[in-house]
């Protein structure tokens, strides 16, 4: 079922702290500073930063135009904290940075530099700059929502969204396919649905770049992955979706060859359980239908118990997949059977998935 090569994790231009987040910094504001007397500078102050990484920290970079010596640079936030910063000597052109910590939020600084030129001339001069701190974006995919087959993607955000850019690929590691860029109708820190148009052949891969309002972005990918869980048959009681307690041992089993599989997959990629339950021809198809649901509720359950901690999601499709074609009122033990399936979204459909519509194990009765 689906790609059998292992997802990857989450991965951007920089390492993200957990899988769907990667802060970003963003780029420089320009200033002059220069007098008649002592040394001119040029400066340039990080003044939209986002908490949580050496990058979430306000820097200033000074640049001398001639060499400075005895430089001193004093800081005063609108809080009234201070902060002060000495340098010997800095050489002609060559960047120097300082940096300092703030809460969230925007604050004003008042700035004063004192620096001393080789003829001995020393000025001071003062600025002003503003810096705005916050959070790192993030960014989180509802993996029960994705929808392939109907080209779907849904997440959140922690802040309001200006626009999305997804980057669709047919094979894990293959070429470019289609770009997509999403604007929503107005920014919104509610889950957005993303959707994309038809395409020839099932999106496996999906990047996307996420950007908010104050102009941050984050970056994330998701690899769409699934394999069937190899398990022996649980045999139900008759008509009911209950089964003995000897039966339980083939659950048990089953949940630690999901614990091993899912182990193989790289930390911190999103997975779930898929199961799908069937039965034969024998009463109405709208009882097996409600039978089959409630046998993969069944098995969904006594995998919770034996430890699995994963989502679980089921689905029934009744006599509607037969393994083996027969007649109406059929008692055929083969047919009465489950699909188990570990994977990073809802499967796609096909002929023994007919239908979408998985149901949280939560949810049923």
């Amino acid at each position: 079922m689906g790609a059998k090569d292992q997802p990857r994790s989450q991965r951007g231009a920089r390492q993200p702290r957990s899988p769907w987040l990667i802060p970003i910094l963003l780029g420089l504001l320009p200033g002059v500073a220069g007098a008649d007397r002592g040394v001119p500078f040029d400066y340039q102050v990080h003044s939209r930063v986002q908490g949580g990484e050496r990058e979430g920290q306000p820097r200033l970079i000074l640049v001398p135009q001639r060499t400075a010596a005895d430089v001193a640079l004093s800081l005063r936030r609108e809080d009234g904290r201070r902060f002060q910063f000495t340098a010997a000597r800095l050489p002609a052109q060559e960047p120097r940075e300082f940096s300092w910590t703030q809460p969230l939020g925007r604050q004003v600084y008042d700035a004063a530099l004192t620096a001393t030129n080789l003829q001995g001339e020393t000025a001071t001069r003062r600025f002003r700059f503003e810096v705005l701190v916050v959070p790192p974006l993030e960014v989180r995919v509802v993996a029960e929502e994705l929808d392939v087959e109907q080209r779907l993607l849904v997440f959140t955000a922690s802040r309001p969204v200006s626009r999305v850019e997804l980057d669709l690929r047919h094979a894990p590691d293959g070429r470019l396919d289609h770009a997509v860029t999403f604007a929503p109708p107005a920014p919104t820190g509610q889950p957005l649905r993303v959707p994309w148009p038809p395409l020839p052949g099932a999106v496996q891969r999906i990047g996307m770049r996420v950007h908010d309002t104050e102009g941050f972005w984050t970056e994330a990918e998701f690899l769409a992955w699934w394999v069937e869980v190899e398990h022996e048959e649980v045999a139900f009681d008759t008509g009911r979706a209950t089964f003995d307690a000897r039966e339980r041992v083939k659950l048990e089993r089953l949940a630690q060859r999901v614990q091993e599989l899912a182990a193989t997959v790289p930390a911190g990629v999103p997975l779930q359980l898929y199961v799908a339950g069937y039965t034969d021809t024998v009463d109405t198809t709208e009882h097996n239908q409600r039978l089959s649901l409630a046998r993969a509720a069944a098995i969904g359950r006594a995998l919770r118990a034996a430890g699995s901690t994963l989502p679980i999601r089921c689905q029934g499709f009744g006599e509607e997949v037969l393994a083996v074609a027969t007649a109406d009122e059929v008692d055929e033990p083969r047919n009465r059977r489950a699909v188990v399936l570990l994977g990073t979204a809802p499967p796609p459909r096909s002929g023994l998935l007919p239908r979408a519509g998985w149901r949280s194990l939560e949810a049923l009765p």
